[in-house]
């Protein structure tokens, strides 16, 4: 059985896209205040789950349309 996962190109595409996000809707210092506190808004979750930036995708096989990424990889992006 194939492991599921993402290449190198695609894996930072996603980090691109996710450290973009991140400077259109927070204000510096933002994301360190959330860790800090240990949370993270709903609205900016939903936000990045949605259409703004897909990453609901990130579980769902590529050959149902989603990204196809798999553990690792998921766990990695959580992390940014």
């Amino acid at each position: 059985m194939a492991t599921a996962g993402l290449d190198h190109d695609a894996f930072e595409g996603i980090v691109d896209s996710i450290k973009e996000f991140a400077g259109r809707r927070l204000g510096d210092g933002a994301l360190l205040d959330f860790d800090a506190r240990d949370e993270m808004p709903l609205g900016l979750v939903r936000a990045m789950c949605g259409s703004e930036l897909g990453l609901a995708l990130l579980f769902v096989p590529e050959e149902f349309g989603g990204i196809g990424a798999g553990a690792m990889d998921v766990y990695r992006i959580c992390e940014q």
